[in-house]
Parts: C-alpha cells; sequence; structure tokens
C-alpha cells in the first residue's frame, strides 16, 4: 500500500484494506471460506457445513498475521464460536499436509484451492455465517495508469474469475 501511496508502484492486487486517503479499491471478485477435511472425513458426507461443527475436531489455523486466520477468527466471533487451533502454521500448504497427515481440519478461501488441486481432500462450504472476503486492485486517486499496467490489471482480473470458477 505503501508502494502504491508513494507512486513507486502503479497499482497493487490485494484483498479491500481499510480506506486510505490518496488510495482507490477496486474490486474485481470475492472469494469465500470453506472446510478442507479428509474425503474419508465425517464432515466430508455433508453438502455444506457449519462453522460451529468444526469444533468437535482439531482445527489447524494459519498463523494470525494472515488474512486467512482473520477470516476464519471472524467467523468464529460472528458465530459465538469458541475455536482455538490445536496446530497453527505459517503457509496454506503447511496447512494442507497436516490435514492430509489426517491431524485434522482447516478452514481455507477459494482463491487457496489451487495450492492443492488434485490431492486427496474434500472442500465443503462453510456457512453459519458465509464468510467473504474481496479481493481488488489498489491504486492512487486521480492518476490514470500507462496502458500496460491496464493490461496487466485484465489479465490478473481474468485469471482470478478462471481460479474462482474452476469446479472443486
Amino acid at each position: 500500500m505503501a508502494l502504491v501511496r508513494d507512486g513507486i508502484v502503479d497499482v497493487a492486487v490485494t484483498l479491500k484494506p481499510a480506506r486510505t486517503v490518496g488510495l482507490k479499491f477496486d474490486g474485481i471478485a470475492s472469494d469465500t471460506a470453506h472446510l478442507v477435511c479428509q474425503r474419508s472425513h465425517a464432515l466430508a458426507r455433508r453438502k455444506t457445513v457449519r462453522w460451529r461443527d468444526l469444533g468437535d475436531y482439531p482445527f489447524i489455523g494459519i498463523t494470525r498475521t494472515s488474512s486467512v486466520r482473520r477470516l476464519t477468527d471472524a467467523a468464529f466471533v460472528h458465530g459465538a464460536i469458541s475455536i482455538e487451533p490445536r496446530y497453527e502454521v505459517e503457509q496454506v500448504p503447511s496447512a494442507i499436509a497436516l490435514v492430509e497427515a489426517g491431524l485434522g481440519v482447516t478452514a481455507l478461501p477459494s482463491l487457496t484451492f489451487a495450492m492443492f488441486k488434485g490431492h486427496n481432500l474434500a472442500v465443503r462450504p462453510l456457512i453459519e455465517p458465509v464468510m467473504r472476503r474481496n479481493v481488488g486492485f489498489v491504486t492512487r486517486e486521480q492518476r490514470c495508469l500507462p496502458a500496460f499496467a491496464e493490461a496487466l490489471k485484465r489479465a490478473i482480473g481474468e485469471q482470478i474469475q478462471n481460479v474462482l470458477r474452476a469446479p472443486e
């Protein structure tokens, strides 16, 4: 954000930030949180899973500084659910490895699915509440982007839309 604000870079791809004077956010997509578990897991038999259902199983959380963790923590607060991760990892692939090892379940946003496509995992939408993250571009207000930056924005936007449309 500081690089955009200072004019060092033209555009940032990010989750919707807090309003910042001099910057604008153009949303391009939103992704939703899903349960990720082993295919043999009891929750894998359901079409959707409620956040409170996760309390019966060891939960694998992403570190507190991550946007994924902010999403899961917000769901727990919103649902008045008390879940503390049994394991806390820095990266999505580490959480996936623990799920594959049968050490618990996790919740991840749909834009992370490409990181574990082809693994023997089940992915189910989490409801009550449905949690969304808005993804887009941050640019400086009242600044015309160069043609190459606009082309890059279009290409990134199309790719994100394609990822979100891909079957799970």
